[in-house]
């Protein structure tokens, strides 16, 4: 597993320019993907083409058990997010 210093060593010398630049630029894109998906309605896609597509889907309410009690819990309707990665990644 590579961690973000990692992908950032790489990154900078594939496109050759300093690591604080090129940190700078994957912060800058983690936080512009992360409000896209949080700005985007149930249904809508954010697709990074060749990597992976994001999509908001909704969740119903639905009954659960709380595991130490065993007494139902109902869970309201939500919102959460489903990836799929790209073919081209496996």
């Amino acid at each position: 597993m590579s961690s973000k210093q990692d992908l950032i060593r790489k990154a900078s010398t594939i496109a050759s320019v300093d690591r604080e630049t090129t940190r700078r630029v994957i912060d800058a894109y983690h936080i512009t993907l992360v409000e896209a998906v949080d700005q985007a309605q149930v249904g809508d896609k954010v697709e990074l083409r060749g990597l992976v597509t994001l999509q908001r889907v909704a969740t119903p309410e639905r009954s659960m058990r709380n595991p130490k009690t065993g007494e139902p819990v109902l869970v309201p309707a939500g919102t959460k997010v489903k990836a799929k990665v790209s073919a081209k990644i496996n």
